[in-house]
This record gives C-alpha cells, structure tokens and sequence, in this order.
C-alpha cells in the first residue's frame, strides 16, 4: 500500500503543470540625464523581443535577444515599447537636460553632481534646489547669499564668505540674475581673503 501511494505521489507531480513566470519589464518608468544610459529588459523570457521608440528622444543598442542599452539624447518625455508575440510591455522615459553642480566649503565638498536643468534657472535657484541648507540676505536681483549648510560669511576671518563660478568665471552680478545655461558647470565655494 505504501509503494502504491509513493508511486501515485510522483506521478501526480509529473503531470502536475508547472506555471512560469509571466514575462514582464524591467521597468516601466525612468528618469534620467541626457547623455546617461540605462538597461531595458524583458524578464523571465528567453525569445527574442523587438522595440519601438521615438528616435529623437533616445537611442537604443540592442545587448541580448531580451535587453537593450537605452541612452537620452533630448530632453522631453517618451514611451519605449518591448514586444513580444502580441504583448506590448511599455517604459515612460523623462530625459532631462542637466547642470554640472559642486558646492565646496572649508576642506569640505558638499555636492558634487549633475543636477536637473530646466530654461530660466539661475546660480542662485538652483542652490536653493540643491536640497542644502541656505541663508541669504536681499532679495530678487539683489539676492547675496552668507550661508550654506552651517558655514557662514566671516566664519573664517572677515574676508571669508561664498562665491559662485560659472565655467570657471566669476560673474559680477548676482546669483539671481545670472541665467545659467544646459551642461554649464557651477560651482559655488567658500572663499577665505584673509
């Protein structure tokens, strides 16, 4: 009796239908710098998938039958589809245009990274997007900035306080005022005279 258990056991898992996993994407929305790349893949399927995309947005190089090398190309947003038979898997693509941005204090970086550009913005609005800690004095075109992140103007002797460069430049406006453009390198730092 017992034999006969075992033996209808493992026939009932034999015939048992094992389910796969169903296809799916590896995601279905992302965000990124033009320039930068990201790896676009169709998941737990092993036959070849096609593409279809906006060309002016983003190219696409294909890796394997399944993944594919997206890199942004022009800001703007777009869907990349992956199909497989008569599925259509889809990713929501926002590309953004970027600022080079660092902030330097006293033997100290506090930020050192590209950050999200969008037409207007200014050496001073994009500080205060930059998540650190600001106080300025003035407003409008007026705007002087003495503090960032706890270091402040004259902390360090009286002629110590923070400027900002643009590509290398030092403006000689304020940080309102001056209108960055796409791909520009700021850098604001702290400054000792003394």
């Amino acid at each position: 009796m017992k034999k006969l258990i075992v033996v209808i056991g493992i026939v009932l898992t034999l015939i048992t239908p094992v389910h796969a996993k169903s296809a799916g994407i590896s995601s279905q929305s992302k965000t990124i710098f033009i320039g930068s790349s990201f790896t676009l893949s169709l998941k737990n399927t092993k036959k070849k998938v096609s593409i279809a995309y906006a060309k002016g947005y983003a190219s696409v190089r294909r890796l394997s039958k399944t993944s594919f090398r997206v890199t942004g190309k022009k800001a703007g947003k777009t869907t990349i589809s992956l199909k497989l038979k008569k599925k259509t898997y889809k990713c929501r693509l926002k590309i953004n245009d970027f600022v080079y941005f660092k902030a330097v204090g006293v033997r100290k970086t506090f930020i050192n990274k590209k950050v999200k550009f969008v037409k207007g913005d200014t050496a001073y609005t994009l500080l205060q997007k930059s998540n650190l800690s600001i106080k300025k004095t003035g407003f409008g075109k007026f705007v002087y900035v003495t503090t960032i992140n706890g270091l402040r103007e004259k902390q360090h002797g009286p002629a110590s306080g923070w400027t900002y460069r643009v590509n290398g430049k030092l403006p000689n406006v304020s940080s309102a005022v001056y209108k960055l453009k796409a791909k520009d390198h700021l850098e604001w730092r702290y400054v000792n005279y003394n």
